[in-house]
């Protein structure tokens, strides 16, 4: 019995450096491809998407640039970003960035970069079957509060629920705390995968866009590239 306890409590001493080791580099890359957006009074979050060819995408919610629109076309939308060199924050850059696609039906909005030559890190995204995903699994989440930006901010939490439907949306449901301000953010699995984008946060729990919704949106919008390697798209 005591050797029992003693090899029980030796694995406990040599996983748990492990364990939050990966935890503390999957947050520094999570923080690393979230970025801060100021659209004309509104703000939010969204992830990097970066091509091969360096040509850097933003994916975030439409109503983080929704003001942006005047007399019927979109204005470019100002972009903050931290800069890594060798996995240390070096700085803080700020670009335009132009709308590509959007829906203001499915709150989704792609983003091209004006700025190319920086660094940065690409999301990953979930390319299993969503029925794999369960109720009760770990969801994190990195986000800004309220443009106070140099340092983004991660919290966790479980999948709530995969069935709200709010207007006539289907939505996943997280008691992740949800940063204020931090709407386009991405929501992620334990290995770091994005599996939705915040859209609102509602008492005590957050809704986000799944990720089965982002890719049909996709499709729709015709920027299936942004799952591939590919830079075969015009924009």
């Amino acid at each position: 019995m005591r050797i029992k306890i003693l090899i029980s409590l030796l694995l406990f001493f040599l996983i748990q450096p492990v364990s939050l080791l990966a935890r503390t580099n999957n947050v520094d890359y999570l923080q690393s491809i979230t970025c801060f957006i100021d659209s004309y009074g509104a703000s939010g979050g969204g992830v990097f998407i970066v091509k091969t060819n360096r040509d850097i995408f933003i994916l975030s919610a439409f109503h983080v640039v929704e003001n942006s629109k005047e007399n019927s076309i979109f204005k470019d939308v100002k972009v903050q970003i931290l800069t890594y060199q060798d996995d240390i924050k070096v700085g803080l850059i700020e670009s335009d960035a132009q709308i590509v696609r959007f829906d203001k039906e499915d709150d989704l909005v792609l983003l091209k970069l004006k700025q190319k030559n920086f660094t940065t890190n690409s999301v990953k995204f979930f390319n299993g079957e969503c029925k794999n995903i369960r109720v009760g699994e770990f969801v994190c989440h990195a986000g800004n509060f309220w443009g106070m930006f140099g340092a983004n901010s991660y919290t966790e939490g479980i999948l709530s629920h995969k069935g709200r439907i709010i207007d006539k949306k289907l939505y996943w449901q997280t008691d992740c705390q949800v940063i204020s301000g931090s709407s386009g953010a991405g929501i992620f699995n334990s290995n770091g995968e994005l599996i939705g984008i915040l859209t609102m946060k509602r008492e005590s729990s957050g809704y986000f866009i799944p990720i089965f919704r982002i890719k049909e949106w996709a499709k729709e919008q015709k920027c299936e590239f942004i799952f591939t390697d590919s830079c075969d798209y015009s924009m």
